[in-house]
């Protein structure tokens, strides 16, 4: 009998998860069939937004929302755990960096120049 009941119960948070996900997609219809159907007022304006804040309510309240808003809170404490680098640090890599890059790109430049010669040479016998 237990196991009968917590199957009704999984049944009716699975029913009631689809109609959040059915209202947040119709709520969304609204506000787009709302931009595009109303003359643009302050009114207009003011119910398209207000269906937009309705979904998005709407949105959180099921469980992917639930989750996409722990992942967006954790990910932000994880941005202020970052040790940023400092401004002298910056400008000290981008040279470095800089510098790299024109002593790589000269290299490559002598490489390529070489082997045109030896194959123009090659070409030429």
């Amino acid at each position: 009998m237990n196991a009968n009941s917590e199957n009704q119960a999984k049944g009716n948070k699975l029913w009631l998860e689809r109609i959040k996900w059915i209202s947040v997609v119709g709520l969304f219809l609204l506000a787009v069939g709302s931009k595009y159907y109303l003359h643009i007022t302050h009114m207009s304006i003011l119910i398209t937004l207000l269906l937009i804040i309705a979904t998005c309510v709407m949105l959180f309240l099921t469980t992917k929302g639930k989750a996409l808003l722990l992942f967006a809170n954790e990910a932000q404490n994880e941005i202020g755990k970052v040790v940023w680098p400092t401004c002298q640090e910056s400008i000290q890599t981008t040279f470095i960096i800089l510098a790299v890059t024109i002593v790589m790109s000269i290299i490559i430049w002598g490489l390529d120049r070489m082997l045109v010669r030896i194959l123009s040479f090659i070409t030429e016998l």
